[in-house]
């Protein structure tokens, strides 16, 4: 049986490395979740630019978002 993942066992064996492996990893670390949360809004972005081209969406104030509440 396959032994899960867990965080206290990824920390126990980082804590193994050296020290500058550990800042190494902690960047890399850094950056891909960067990159992962820019891919998510780059999806959210498509999206919601397909939506406004399919008219799903639209645009206006405040005040014409909550007008159109009451109706």
């Amino acid at each position: 049986m396959q032994q899960l993942l867990t965080v206290d066992i990824a920390l126990d064996t980082l804590s193994q490395l050296s020290l500058d492996d550990q800042i190494m990893v902690s960047e890399i670390l850094a950056k891909r979740a960067i990159e992962q949360r820019r891919n998510e809004l780059a999806e959210s972005i498509r999206i919601s630019r397909e939506e406004y081209a399919q008219g799903k969406t639209g645009s206006g104030s405040v005040d014409d978002f909550l007008a159109s509440m009451k109706d």
